[in-house]
């Protein structure tokens, strides 16, 4: 029958708890528009046998959440954001496993790696009439996703770390895909590609903690909280755009503490609706040819992006961020995190020319002669 792998970790939900216990929850099912009381925890954001039957990737999890789970408590009960290097790194590990562990998460891989591996074998005149007719998928996508994960961990590592508190009377939501990725910077200089890499200058990462509680991991160089300290207040539009995104990027249900004014569940499923039921990955081609008469291609893979204006009241970009010149390439990606990734390849050098990756970007080339 297969073990329950929770994709959600339990102790975050057990903040949004409805009962003193902390064992069961409030939630709302989208599909049927119904707002469900009462619902057991341990029943929630599960997949039977998600990660594999051998339990090796939930016992990881696992280890990694029971620390965190203590250090997130600390920081809720205290409303005290200082961390020890090694709790900060813990957290922004838990938080890159948390991206990359949901149905969410794998749903756009799966289609994002089907569109992609089409456009490659288009080319191919064994399989280029059947292409129409399969979808080519990962069949191992929570492991793939995990090596992801662990690989990206250094690149949240020059992040800042804030808590945001909540200054409205509506409570914050948390979904079945709850850290997500957005760009004010980025944004506000109107930049074409995706909003949503983790790596790109100008990262902004949201995780509710509590009905109460956000933590924010974004770029240090860029942003700074409008109030100077460590501590955001997030205003009454700021949790509505949370709120939102929870919305935008869950699978069929939000969860929710009874408690502060009523939320209109009806109003945030509308407004995403149309976002949650389309194919959110999307990829351009150009084509050209070098200098010796090759063919070549590049494939940019970018992100549909959700329905709000990505600019909070609690962070503010700096000058410097607006008047930075962002360079006539695709590569946007943070110095720090391209010294890591350097650093990745064969001593420090520099990554082929054949192959560059960064950010949501990738290039591939295809020659003929």
């Amino acid at each position: 029958m297969g073990r329950k792998q929770h994709f959600v970790p339990q102790f975050l939900l057990k903040n949004f708890a409805s009962d003193s216990e902390r064992r069961r929850i409030s939630l709302f099912y989208l599909p049927g528009s119904k707002v469900v009381k009462g619902a057991s925890i341990k029943d929630q954001a599960y997949r039977k046998n998600l990660y594999g039957s051998d339990q090796n990737l939930e016992e990881y999890f696992r280890a990694v959440e029971t620390k965190v789970s203590a250090i997130i408590d600390r920081i809720i009960s205290t409303e005290n954001i200082d961390l020890t290097p090694g709790e900060e790194t813990m957290l922004k590990h838990l938080v890159s496993l948390q991206i990359n562990r949901t149905p969410e998460q794998i749903s756009g891989l799966q289609s994002q790696f089907d569109k992609m591996m089409k456009i490659v074998l288009r080319h191919d005149p064994r399989v280029k009439d059947y292409l129409k007719d399969i979808t080519i998928k990962i069949t191992s996508p929570y492991h793939f996703l995990f090596v992801i994960a662990l690989r990206v961990t250094p690149a949240l590592f020059d992040l800042k770390v804030s808590l945001l508190k909540n200054g409205s009377e509506e409570e914050i939501l948390i979904g079945q895909h709850p850290a997500v990725v957005s760009n004010p910077v980025l944004y506000l200089k109107q930049w074409p590609g995706s909003l949503q890499g983790v790596a790109s200058k100008g990262a902004l990462i949201l995780l509710p903690v509590s009905p109460q509680h956000a933590i924010a991991l974004y770029d240090r160089r860029r942003y700074g909280l409008r109030n100077f300290e460590r501590i955001g207040v997030l205003s009454h539009g700021d949790v509505g755009k949370i709120n939102t995104l929870q919305f935008c990027y869950t699978t069929d249900c939000v969860y929710f503490h009874e408690g502060g004014r009523e939320i209109e569940f009806d109003r945030y499923k509308e407004r995403t609706e149309e976002f949650r039921a389309s194919d959110k990955n999307i990829l351009n081609l150009f084509e050209g040819t070098n200098g010796k008469g090759r063919r070549s291609e590049i494939i940019r893979a970018t992100h549909k992006e959700p329905p709000i204006r990505p600019v909070f009241d609690f962070i503010e970009p700096k000058v410097f961020a607006m008047r930075e010149n962002l360079g006539p390439s695709m590569d946007i990606a943070r110095d720090e995190v391209r010294h890591i990734a350097y650093r990745m390849f064969d001593k420090g050098s520099t990554p082929p020319p054949e192959l560059e990756q960064s950010s949501d970007i990738y290039y591939l080339q295809s020659e003929e002669e």
